[in-house]
């Protein structure tokens, strides 16, 4: 069995790659770099960025000219946009819940905490992964080939997310199963779970 050093050893580290994932997510669902491409022209270094917000084209000397996507141009936007916001907000609760630390909290219920934090944060990565598919769905293969910053980060958010929780549930399966029954269906023969004892 490992040591109670090693478990919260995995914990911290699962901590840490939960907020790198969600901010990895964040940047990549708000910049508008989830396609780059760049060549040069009689104009100069022409730039194109895609993200699923808006577009930009950047050319030497002029300023940057963006226009935001509509479900005419893109049919599947506004559905991509809904469920990349959906993986923030789960991956927002995910780090809330796997950072919450608190002393009213007692050990059995942050086990319970951990392993339901790990449950969103699995919710969160498939989220993130499902839009990164609908996105690659819905742009042709010239955009797919020169994928932007964004879509790496969104990579590295979705990888990281599927890690920690795998580390986390397996952690900790068996303890949180019986202390979430005992916290969600408590048992009122077992007081020793609940009332501290008595010092005299």
């Amino acid at each position: 069995m490992k040591s109670s050093r090693q478990k919260r050893y995995i914990s911290l580290i699962c901590s840490l790659f939960s907020v790198l994932g969600f901010v990895c997510h964040a940047v990549g669902f708000a910049s508008p770099f989830w396609y780059h491409d760049h060549y040069s022209s009689k104009y100069g270094a022409e730039n194109y960025f895609h993200g699923i917000w808006k577009a930009c084209f950047a050319v030497p000397g002029l300023p940057i000219k963006c226009h935001y996507h509509d479900s005419s141009e893109l049919p599947l936007i506004h559905d991509i946009q809904a469920v990349s916001a959906a993986g923030l907000l789960a991956y927002g609760l995910a780090v809330f819940l796997l950072n919450w630390r608190t002393q009213c909290l007692e050990k059995f219920k942050r086990s319970c905490v951990q392993f339901i934090g790990a449950g969103v944060l699995l919710v969160a990565g498939l989220l993130c992964l499902v839009g990164l598919m609908m996105w690659m769905f819905q742009m042709p293969v010239f955009f797919i080939l020169h994928f932007g910053l964004s879509i790496r980060l969104e990579v590295v958010s979705i990888v990281l997310a599927v890690v920690a929780s795998s580390l986390i549930i397996r952690e900790n399966i068996t303890h949180a199963k019986t202390e979430c029954k005992y916290w969600l269906y408590p048992n009122p023969n077992n007081v020793s779970r609940y009332i501290p004892p008595i010092s005299v």
